[in-house]
């Protein structure tokens, strides 16, 4: 059997341009503009569309290289970010930043799989996990520190040295 370490170490996936630009459609249809780069000029448009290109793109690694499904064929925003590989519970987060990978507050997780985002050209890279017991620990650690990387929003803040 394979473990997760085997599937996922040192994959890059190019992500299907059909995907990608599923993703790009419909979030301009959103924002009622005409394409991407017009959807580019509004602020909370490209906030909205670099959001929903971290959350998907992961998803489409998973479903490809897990076979776990995770999308909805039927709507290009809809996936679910958590998943059960091996018994873990585990939530993918996608950065573009691996500098500071934001932890987000999430229920009955084992792992966070972290994944390495490019939007251009599209294209995800699996580059670790941390477990959840290491977050707490990492966040703990900061508040006693004195610290500013962790704020209300998310569990902690960490980097690519964190992961395991």
């Amino acid at each position: 059997m394979f473990t997760f370490k085997t599937l996922m170490e040192k994959k890059t996936i190019t992500i299907p341009q059909e995907f990608s630009e599923r993703i790009y459609n419909t979030v301009a249809k959103r924002f009622n503009v005409k394409d991407k780069y017009r959807l580019k000029d509004k602020l909370d448009g490209a906030f909205f569309l670099e959001k929903q290109i971290l959350r998907l793109f992961p998803c489409y690694f998973i479903q490809k290289v897990l076979n776990i499904k995770l999308l909805d064929e039927n709507k290009p925003l809809f996936c679910t970010t958590t998943f059960e590989y091996q018994n873990d519970h585990c939530f993918a987060i996608g950065t573009n930043d691996l500098l500071k990978i934001k932890i987000p507050k999430v229920n009955n997780v084992d792992y966070y799989m972290i994944f390495h985002v490019v939007e251009s050209p599209p294209k995800v890279k699996y580059v670790g996990k941390i477990s959840h017991k290491k977050c707490i620990e990492l966040s703990s650690n900061s508040l006693r520190q004195g610290n500013n990387t962790v704020n209300q929003a998310p569990l902690v803040v960490t980097q690519l040295t964190d992961l395991q």
